[in-house]
């Protein structure tokens, strides 16, 4: 059986000789992000000097506010875990505090932070910029999933960018 030879289109060729020969500069950077504040008043809910309805203590002088209503919490806890409406009740008020206690650690033991991952090319012009925002800065593991995906994402585009420059 004759053997044939797979030849590529010359631009395609040219393409994979200009990447292979390139290199690529990928940097990642990570910053507070300057929304984390307003993010966190969203995502986990405001603390308060004052007592009042749906308000769980955190420390002395200074109340939670959840961002989501505790009452439909209780009452999907109790629903979707088979709970007594007594027991979804303390595991709601339980992780409300919870999220209070995070809440009021935001700034001092943790902060939402913006993740970068921009890839140059040899001659520092920026080929592909990726960036995601409302990182926590105590998760290490989220931190360096989110940053493979973004990287993984910028030298693709990085490298579609280069192959569609030749053409």
């Amino acid at each position: 059986m004759p053997q044939t030879a797979r030849r590529s289109h010359p631009r395609q060729s040219a393409a994979r000789r200009l990447l292979a020969t390139r290199t690529l500069t990928t940097t990642v950077t990570l910053a507070a992000d300057p929304h984390g504040p307003a993010l966190a008043d969203t995502t986990l809910g405001t603390l308060h000097p004052t007592p009042g309805p749906g308000r769980v203590p955190v420390h002395a002088g200074l109340y939670f506010q959840s961002a989501t209503d505790l009452d439909t919490e209780i009452r999907a806890a109790a629903r979707l875990l088979d709970l007594t409406d007594e027991a979804a009740t303390a595991l709601v008020f339980t992780q409300a505090a919870e999220r209070g206690r995070r809440r009021a650690s935001y700034g001092r033991a943790w902060e939402y932070q913006r993740l970068t991952v921009r890839v140059t090319g040899p001659t520092g012009q920026e080929l592909a910029i990726r960036s995601h925002p409302g990182v926590p800065s105590d998760q290490p593991g989220a931190i360096h999933r989110i940053q493979q995906h973004l990287q993984a994402e910028a030298e693709l585009d990085a490298r579609n960018w280069a192959i569609l420059g030749l053409n």
